[in-house]
Order: structure tokens, then sequence, then C-alpha cells
């Protein structure tokens, strides 16, 4: 992480990424596997995950320079989120 750029991904550092449940990040990674599942199988193979990550990275680098800055990331996870609000059943009140 030289100058505000990411020239590559770490998993399991602890932070928000280590989070799972409601309002955590471990859905997202489980869709992200599904995703990645390309044949179906209900397994993904090194292959696969190379490819989804791939796909992922391309992306989020939007100025497509091979880097992803701090502000590409919060762009994408803004895009991301309002995508997944707009895809979730609307909330139903009682009273």
């Amino acid at each position: 992480h030289e100058g505000g750029k990411m020239h590559g991904h770490r998993m399991g550092r602890g932070g928000k990424a280590g989070h799972s449940g409601k309002g955590g990040h471990g859905g997202s990674m489980m869709a992200m596997a599904k995703m990645a599942d390309a044949n179906s199988d209900g397994a993904v193979s090194r292959a696969e995950f190379d490819a989804g990550w791939a796909r992922h990275f391309t992306m989020v680098d939007a100025d497509t320079d091979g880097a992803i800055t701090k502000a590409e990331r919060q762009a994408a996870h803004h895009k991301m989120r309002a995508t997944w609000k707009a895809q979730r059943p609307a909330a139903t009140t009682t009273n």
C-alpha cells in the first residue's frame, strides 16, 4: 500500500473484513463465493476464485491504471451498497 494505492489484497488482517453476521461482511463474502462458482458445482476452484477477484479488481479500478485508490474503494463500496439496498425487499411495518 504505497501512496494511497493498493497493489494487492490482504484478507484476515482483522478489522471489518473479519466480521460476519448482521452488518458485517460475511454475507458479501458468501455472495462473492457464490458468484465465483462459475460451473455451479457448489465448490470454488482456485481458478474460479482468482477469476472472481480479477473481475472484482477490474470493477473497482475505475481509471484502469492497475491500482486501486482509497477513493476508488469507497466509490465501489457506495455503489455496491446502493445496489444491495435496492435489491432488498421493502421493510414492512405493523401497528
